[in-house]
C-alpha cells in the first residue's frame, strides 16, 4: 500500500461514522487486492504474501465486528468465511483468479454498504480531532495540506 493512501485512510477513518468506517475497510482492502495483483504479475512473493495477508486482516476485522442481533449478520459471516478460504487458496497456489473470485464478493458488498452509509446521518466517531484544509498555495499546480488549528483568523472562507 502507498503512503499518501494509508494517509488518505487514516483521514477518512478520523471523518468516518460506524457506517463509512466499513466502507473504509472496503476500500483498504481493496488496495491490498490491487498490491497482491501487482505483485504476483512482478513475481515478488514477499509482497504477494504480505499484501494477500492485508486482505485476510481485513475480512477477519470485519468479520469480528459482525452484530449479530440483525438477521443479516449471519449470512455476512458465511460470505466473509467464503471469501477467507479464497484468500487462504491464492496464498498457496498463488493464482489470481481466486483473488479475483474473493474480490466480487467484497466488491458487491462494498456497493450494498455505500448504499447504506448515504442514508445513515450519524457523527464520526471521533471527535476533537484535528480538521485538515486542502488548498492550492505556494505554486499554481501543486496541492498542499495542512492542518487548522485556529480557523477563525485567518484568511478568507468561502
Amino acid at each position: 500500500m502507498r503512503q499518501e493512501e494509508i494517509v488518505d485512510f487514516n483521514r477518512k477513518i478520523a471523518e468516518s461514522n460506524p457506517t463509512q468506517l466499513i466502507c473504509v475497510l472496503y476500500e483498504i482492502y481493496f488496495a491490498y487486492q490491487r498490491d497482491a495483483i501487482e505483485a504476483l504479475e512482478a513475481d515478488n512473493q514477499e509482497k504477494y504474501i504480505k499484501a494477500v495477508r492485508g486482505c485476510s486482516r481485513v475480512v477477519q476485522h470485519l468479520r469480528s465486528i459482525l452484530d449479530f442481533t440483525y438477521e443479516i449478520s449471519g449470512e455476512l459471516y458465511a460470505l466473509y468465511t467464503f471469501v477467507a478460504r479464497e484468500l487462504a487458496k491464492a496464498m498457496y497456489r498463488k493464482k489470481k483468479q481466486e483473488i479475483l473470485d474473493a474480490g466480487k464478493i467484497m466488491k458487491s458488498l462494498e456497493e450494498a454498504f455505500i448504499q447504506v452509509a448515504k442514508e445513515d446521518s450519524r457523527e464520526p466517531m471521533m471527535n476533537n480531532t484535528q480538521k485538515v484544509t486542502v488548498g492550492l498555495t505556494y505554486g499554481r499546480h501543486q496541492l498542499n495540506e495542512s492542518v487548522a488549528k485556529d480557523i477563525g483568523t485567518r484568511g478568507f472562507w468561502a
